[in-house]
């Protein structure tokens, strides 16, 4: 019985006293990361909006390329898709706070949203493998365009005289590489394409796309359908 009324309402005053205070400097802080983060964010919206006109950029120079074998509606077409796409990355990017992005997720809402894009009149089924692989924000684009190319091609040629088909794309680090490897199972690539002595503006874009932007490499071959591998040194999964 050594506290009265009085230090009980004294102690009170002073919690409350305290609690404001503590309040105040949880708000500031809170500020301050919204503040550091909103910066990052804009560092990063830029610099995708650079990064996306270089994107535009080839995507230009892959029309030109084709306006002399291809009709403007299918050129129109193939510009609008891999826009399309794109901005289906950067929303997902935004949903996910441009925190890694989980790879697996990303390769299979590609190629899903590009089959729905390129609209087959054949029936295919994709199988993505399980991985716990995450990539930086940064890589997430030229992927997507990459499956563009890699998904149109299959349904226009590789499974252009089948009734249905499989896509399969599976993923895996070994000594900081990134191996991804995209498959179908229709006709295979032809030779002028794996020698690279005639390659299509498509491969083309993916060849700078793989070379330039991921600083990896492609190598295609055929084993029961077609088979592309992109390699890219110093990925390391999160």
């Amino acid at each position: 019985h050594r506290f009265a009324e009085n230090d009980r309402a004294a102690l009170e005053l002073l919690a409350a006293i305290v609690s404001m205070a503590i309040d105040n400097a949880r708000l500031k802080e809170r500020l301050w990361q919204a503040t550091e983060t909103k910066t990052l964010l804009a560092e990063e919206v830029s610099q995708r909006g650079q990064y996306h006109l270089a994107l535009i950029a080839d995507l230009l120079f892959w029309a030109q390329r084709t306006s002399a074998t291809q009709p403007p509606n299918l050129i129109l077409a193939h510009l609008l898709n891999p826009a399309q796409l794109l901005m289906t990355v950067n929303s997902y990017l935004a949903e996910n706070e441009w925190n890694p992005f989980s790879l697996q997720d990303l390769t299979s809402r590609v190629i899903h949203a590009a089959l729905k894009l390129i609209a087959p009149d054949i029936e295919i089924y994709v199988a993505v493998a399980p991985s716990p692989i995450r990539l930086a924000p940064k890589y997430a684009s030229s992927l997507a365009l990459i499956l563009h190319e890699l998904v149109l091609n299959t349904v226009q040629h590789g499974l252009a005289n089948h009734a249905s088909g499989h896509i399969a794309a599976q993923m895996s680090v070994m000594n900081h590489t990134l191996h991804f490897e995209y498959r179908d199972d229709g006709d295979g690539y032809p030779d002028a394409l794996l020698d690279m002595s005639h390659p299509t503006p498509g491969f083309l874009l993916i060849q700078k796309l793989v070379r330039d932007d991921l600083r990896g490499e492609l190598s295609l071959y055929n084993h029961q359908g077609a088979v592309a591998m992109i390699r890219i040194q110093a990925v390391m999964p999160t």
